[in-house]
């Protein structure tokens, strides 16, 4: 088998499995950072995260990865700066927007 052949069955699997509630995203990690820097409830912060994952999954490969790459992106944050990109107007150089400009453009 070619490895050409190899990426469009990896691809659907991966669409399939979030599409079928399979979930290894970053929302554990980025919604226990949420819920401890504010009165968000965690479950209430994973059921809102997964659903975004897997509909952003199902839109596409790339929009999945961007909408996790964000998730992660969110774990690694001190209250602070959780602070600093949840802002209405955030700050130019404010945390993940990188992240979130990629969510913009796959998404």
């Amino acid at each position: 088998m070619q490895a050409s052949a190899i990426i469009p069955v990896v691809a659907i699997v991966a669409i399939a499995s979030a599409g079928c509630g399979r979930n290894d995203s970053n929302c554990g990690p980025s919604c226990s950072v949420i819920s401890s820097c504010t009165d968000r409830i965690y479950q209430s912060c994973m059921e809102e995260c997964e659903g975004d994952f897997n509909e952003a999954s199902d839109a596409s490969i790339a929009c999945g990865t961007a909408v996790d790459d964000r998730a992660a992106c969110v774990a690694g944050l001190s209250c602070a700066e959780l602070d600093a990109w949840t802002q209405k107007a955030p700050p130019e150089d404010y945390p993940c927007r990188d992240e979130d400009l990629a969510v913009d453009d796959e998404c």
